[in-house]
């Protein structure tokens, strides 16, 4: 439910702050991906259960209906430019979640490579040999 709320408020500020409904989309679906997958990751197991739920408030439902209902009413020029909104809007949510995951994983390794000069640098400070032996 945090997931859902934070989605939802992430694409209606991005709007009122002055941003396309495109772009808040993508900005707030990439936040969720990295978020998820930074769970995922701590808790190593799949990133689906954080990420989908989270993700369903900005799926562009009411943009293709939207669409729809002036294409069904012979008002095809106005409708398919609603429907690239919708398009648009899907675009940005696949793409979000996945930048999002890239930057969960470089972040990763980058944590990991500290971790691992962390870890030299105690056993050599201990007085041990680099290679841990004593």
């Amino acid at each position: 439910a945090g997931g859902a709320a934070f989605s939802w408020a992430g694409a209606t500020y991005g709007v009122q702050w002055g941003l396309s409904s495109a772009i808040a989309t993508t900005a707030t679906a990439m936040t969720i991906g990295l978020i998820g997958y930074l769970i995922a990751r701590r808790h190593r197991t799949s990133a689906l259960p954080y990420v989908i739920p989270a993700v369903g408030p900005l799926l562009p439902g009411s943009a293709v209906d939207f669409a729809l209902r002036p294409i069904t009413s012979r008002d095809s020029s106005r409708g398919v430019a609603s429907l690239e909104t919708a398009v648009s809007l899907g675009l940005g949510i696949g793409a979000g979640v996945n930048l999002g995951g890239e930057l969960a994983r470089v972040l990763g390794r980058l944590v990991g490579r500290k971790e691992l000069v962390w870890r030299f640098r105690g056993r050599v400070g201990s007085g041990g040999s680099a290679m841990g032996g004593e």
